[in-house]
């Protein structure tokens, strides 16, 4: 689930799910931030940042990474690191998808 910005509306469903699904962020020893590219922080291109909140089986990112991937305003370097960050975001979807059909 992606949302490109935070309304009022956003912030009660968000404040709803850390409740009842028990959301989390991602923490700094968390797979995320390690495979396959090595993250000590967010990128945070143009002054925007990204949060990320996960439970087992959904990830909330608040921020429009999509919209980074080709922002004609990034340097070279910025589009590299959004793209290993959302390259790391699927990874870790696909990796927890196969191991849940290896473990049925």
């Amino acid at each position: 689930m992606e949302a490109a910005r935070q309304s009022p509306e956003l912030t009660n469903s968000l404040e709803f799910l850390k409740r009842d699904l028990n959301l989390r962020p991602v923490t700094a020893d968390h797979l995320l931030r390690r495979r396959p590219f090595f993250f000590n922080a967010w990128p945070q291109p143009l002054g925007r940042s990204l949060e990320l909140w996960w439970d087992d089986g959904l990830l909330v990112l608040i921020g429009s990474l999509t919209d980074l991937w080709s922002h004609p305003q990034l340097t070279r370097i910025e589009i590299r690191d959004v793209h290993e960050w959302g390259i790391n975001l699927l990874h870790f979807v696909w990796q927890r998808q196969h191991f849940r059909r290896l473990l049925q």
